[in-house]
């Protein structure tokens, strides 16, 4: 047994199978080899085909009873089945380029959904959420939850932050704040409050309400401006405890007057006035002198002054926190005579000046 080339189609075969496995032509004992080039050939042909070397074993009418022996000629694959086979292959490739086809496209496929799904899940819009859920009904079940999760935070934050503006108040973008902490509105909530604190503290004026203002919004919008609002309100305007203080020392100065205590008005006035009742640079015995003239009047038995309370107080800034204040407001007179003249009462219209020291530097009275 030895392996061989079907003369006919090429295939190797054993020299013994009965016919050619792949195109039918007869094989065992029908071929003969050639002795000079090795080429396999049918017995019946005279000499080899590739050298022309005769065939030892041809016989042209031998054969039993005369009759060739000589093989019928090779079949001739049918071409029909070839067709077959063609088209067999035919549609193998076109379900294999078909199926590659349908695998790129379902990849591509998914990568755009991937990037869809990473780049909707950063954006704070409805819209867009919304979009990729139309656009994407077969997505990843896990992206589709994770997206519908997101549209339903964003409509709810949608929902409060329009409650919120129609409330526009204070407590209403605090409390959004506090819900939402995150939310992509916080800078404009903490706009909207400190416009809302400075607002107020605008509106009272106050050297506590710009400090509360400052205490509240360390890097507030108007951080700086309450500061120096704060100043101008310490140099101009006059606070309740400093008018508090020039008051009581001025009704201490007149009740001292009414008592005859020396020692009272020394302890009020300071220690050389710019002026008192015209006199320049007068002293504290100037003053007491003035109280005992006063009381020196024939037939007096009372002398009451009293201070009404239309103060009119300003102030001056005449070194580092230390101010000046101006006062201006109405005292009254009132004597009581053992004779005929019975009551007085005189009015006086008063100017007084207090210095850093809360003692009383000047004053001046109109009749």
């Amino acid at each position: 047994m030895s392996i061989i080339k079907c003369p006919v189609c090429g295939q190797s075969v054993d020299d013994h199978t009965p016919k050619c496995p792949n195109c039918g032509t007869p094989i065992a004992g029908r071929l003969v080899k050639c002795h000079r080039c090795g080429n396999v050939y049918f017995t019946n042909l005279s000499a080899c085909p590739a050298c022309n070397e005769p065939n030892p074993n041809y016989t042209p009418n031998g054969g039993i009873g005369g009759v060739s022996q000589t093989p019928p000629p090779p079949p001739v694959p049918s071409k029909k089945n070839n067709g077959k086979m063609v088209a067999i292959v035919v549609v193998v490739l076109l379900l294999l380029f078909a199926g590659g086809f349908y695998f790129y496209q379902q990849h591509e496929k998914n990568a755009d959904e991937r990037d869809a799904y990473e780049l909707v899940m950063k954006s704070t819009s409805v819209q867009d959420l919304q979009d990729y859920l139309d656009k994407y009904p077969d997505a990843d079940p896990a992206h589709r939850e994770a997206v519908e999760q997101r549209l339903k935070e964003l409509k709810e934050l949608e929902s409060d932050w329009n409650d919120t503006l129609v409330n526009d108040s204070k407590a209403a973008y605090l409390a959004f704040l506090d819900k939402h902490p995150d939310a992509p509105q916080k800078d404009v909530v903490h706009h909207k409050v400190d416009s809302i604190d400075w607002a107020e503290a605008v509106k009272l004026n106050t050297i506590d309400s710009y400090q509360d203002y400052m205490d509240e919004h360390a890097d507030g919008e108007h951080y700086d401006e309450a500061n120096d609002n704060i100043k101008t309100i310490k140099t101009t305007v006059v606070q309740d405890d400093e008018a508090k203080a020039v008051k009581l020392q001025l009704k201490e100065f007149f009740s001292a007057f009414n008592s005859q205590s020396d020692g009272a008005i020394v302890g009020s006035v300071a220690q050389v006035m710019t002026t008192f009742l015209g006199k320049s640079n007068a002293t504290s015995d100037d003053v007491t002198e003035f109280m005992h003239s006063l009381w020196n009047k024939p037939d007096l038995v009372s002398l009451n002054w009293f201070v009404k309370d239309d103060y009119n107080i300003k102030k001056k800034e005449v070194g580092d926190d230390k101010y000046d204040y101006t006062v201006t407001f109405t005292a009254i007179l009132n004597r009581r005579y053992t004779n005929a003249n019975g009551e007085t009462q005189d009015t006086y219209h008063v100017t007084a000046h207090v210095n850093p020291d809360g003692l009383i530097s000047s004053m001046e009275m109109k009749k």
